[in-house]
């Protein structure tokens, strides 16, 4: 039998975006846009109704940030629910205040990052799985700081955690790097042994690895 699709509600009070984000994910295998709304309210009864995997959230709905708190009362409905905020600033403290806040499940997209549909389906599909997955464009900005335990690993391993932090998986990750799969297992858990005495107990190594990556960074200048 085949995967039942990953269920996602669309929240953007710009109908234009809106329609747009709507058209995109049902164009991907594996996604069923269920909903869409322009405001919190909708969204949420909406969230009741179709029972969602993942509720991709525009940050500012009209001219306030209510994309956490339409987040916040949605996991009241939905625990389990993903949840991919999704904005056109790249306010690097806000992404790291609201995921690191949060954990898992909790995930960061730029809405110039929307036409990269590789990127877009990759915070969608980990959002469902629980991960976490930061933007490329930050992720490529960030560089963690020389007392951090990030620091300590190798220039390979620091690359295979950013493709983590993008939401690759280990295949597209040796894809990417042009290294085997059972490489990137190897760096996976060298990376995990290395950074062991610092994460979180009872957290996914991997969304561990990721939310240790992100607090310990800090954003390039310019």
């Amino acid at each position: 039998m085949a995967e039942a699709p990953i269920k996602v509600i669309v929240v953007e009070d710009e109908a234009l975006m809106r329609d747009l984000l709507a058209r995109v994910l049902s164009e991907l295998d594996g996604i069923e846009v269920v909903a869409s709304a322009a405001d919190g309210d909708t969204a949420l009864e909406a969230m009741e109704k179709y029972r969602p995997d993942v509720a991709l959230l525009d940050l500012y709905l009209g001219s306030e940030p209510l994309g956490i708190k339409v987040g916040h009362e949605a996991r009241n409905i939905l625990p389990d629910l993903g949840i991919v905020i999704l904005t056109a600033r790249q306010d690097f403290n806000a992404v790291r205040e609201i995921i690191l806040g949060e954990g898992s499940g909790w995930s960061f997209l730029l809405k110039q990052s929307v036409g990269d549909v590789e990127a877009l389906a990759r915070a969608i599909r980990g959002a469902a799985a629980g991960m976490t997955v930061i933007d490329p464009v930050v992720v490529a900005g960030l560089r963690p700081r020389q007392d951090s335990p990030i620091s300590g690993l190798t220039p390979k391993q620091k690359e295979v955690l950013e493709l983590v932090a993008q939401g690759h998986n280990n295949d597209s990750i040796a894809g990417v790097l042009n290294i085997s799969t059972r490489t990137v297992d190897r760096h996976l858990n060298e990376i995990y042994r290395h950074l062991r005495p610092h994460l979180a107990p009872g957290v996914h190594a991997r969304v561990n690895a990721v939310l240790l990556f992100l607090s310990e960074s800090d954003p390039t200048a310019g």
